[in-house]
């Protein structure tokens, strides 16, 4: 199952030096999104492992500033019921980064080439 939401994973040089109460409302803006695309009847296994890709419109982050950048929206997932937990002993994520040229027709059909994040569950 993937997930697809409109939303640019920030820089952890973003999130690092932003205040506190503008964290915890990009993890409200995540769980909303999250929410309208999260089926029904969706109920997340005790140990998930997930595939992030950001398809982004500028420059490609360093990896640890994307994944550091990507904390609030697994937040998100989490709250909005796409995960049991963020622990170590419920998830595996790995984080990839692509520009919007290389985004697969079928997303940017969807969604246009803007920058959108795919979350993708692996069995």
């Amino acid at each position: 199952m993937n997930l697809i939401i409109r939303y640019n994973i920030p820089s952890q040089n973003v999130t690092s030096r932003r205040h506190w109460r503008s964290n915890q409302r990009d993890v409200k803006h995540c769980t909303s999104l999250f929410r309208a695309v999260i089926p029904k009847n969706f109920h997340p296994l005790q140990h998930e492992s997930i595939i992030v890709t950001s398809y982004r419109s500028a420059l490609l982050k360093d990896h640890a500033n994307l994944v550091g950048g990507a904390k609030y929206m697994i937040d998100g997932l989490v709250h909005a019921g796409g995960l049991v937990d963020d622990s170590i002993d419920n998830m595996t994520a790995t984080y990839v980064q692509s520009r919007l040229k290389d985004m697969p027709d079928d997303v940017a059909a969807k969604y246009g080439r803007i920058p959108v994040t795919v979350v993708e569950y692996r069995s």
